[in-house]
């Protein structure tokens, strides 16, 4: 007896218009990994050098600033400097020399990364007193003015108004009342005619909806306008045929 043998489906291969389809899709999808990477990659380094453009305005704008608070600072030290060593002027009306003060300012400008403000040191020096005080010119005396006082104008007095009298009223003449005749009003009544009643048919009370007369002859659905109506017993035109109470059913 031989072996057994075990029987297995045969597997086709792909068809080649399937494997190109594939090697093409995995080709698009890499590409397409590739072109995200490279955007996240450009967005992160967009964001980087916009973080640094800002960061290097602000402290651009902030060592520019303190710049100019120490130059101003340098500045007024200066304008203070001069102004003390500007001449004075006379003191008790004798002209000071200019040997009197002297200013010997050592400005020393070292440059350091700190910026601190340097500020020239001044040596003072007091003036000799003078041997001889100049005297003191006295002022003139003052020369009283006579103060001339004007007299008040006398208030002119106002003219006194005369008195006007009134116009006296006129009495009025006094008007009698004329009587007036009153009319007495008349009335005549008129008798209203009654209407007259046209005599109608009595209707027949087996048709209470509509009004079918007595003594008419036999009539049948055709014969009258009327539809679906109530019919009663004894029904004697025999308008209900089904005896359901509705004639002349359409």
């Amino acid at each position: 007896m031989g072996g057994i043998v075990s029987i297995q489906p045969l597997r086709r291969p792909p068809k080649p218009g399937l494997v190109r389809r594939l090697r093409l899709y995995q080709a698009l999808e890499e590409e397409a990994n590739d072109n995200r990477i490279f955007y996240i990659v450009s967005v992160f380094m967009m964001v980087q050098v916009l973080a640094f453009s800002v960061l290097f305005v602000l402290t651009t704008g902030i060592i520019g600033i303190w710049i100019a608070i120490q130059i101003e600072q340098q500045r007024r030290a200066m304008e203070f400097l001069t102004r003390l060593s500007a001449p004075s002027g006379p003191v008790g009306g004798v002209p000071q020399p200019s040997s009197m003060v002297s200013f010997e300012p050592t400005a020393t400008w070292t440059p350091s990364p700190t910026w601190t403000p340097v500020i020239p040191t001044a040596t003072m020096t007091r003036p000799a007193t003078p041997d001889v005080l100049p005297t003191d010119t006295p002022w003139p005396t003052d020369t009283q003015v006579p103060q001339v006082i004007e007299a008040p104008p006398t208030d002119t007095p106002w003219p006194t108004d005369t008195p006007t009298p009134w116009p006296t009223d006129t009495p009025r003449p006094t008007e009698t009342a004329t009587p007036v005749p009153t009319a007495t009003p008349t009335f005549t009544l008129t008798p209203t005619p009654l209407p007259t009643r046209t005599p109608t048919p009595l209707c027949d009370p087996s048709y209470p909806s509509i009004c079918i007369p007595y003594g008419v002859p036999d009539l049948n659905c055709g014969d009258i306008e009327f539809r679906n109506f109530t019919v009663l017993p004894p029904d004697p035109h025999g308008f209900d045929r089904n005896k359901d109470g509705i004639g002349c059913e359409e």
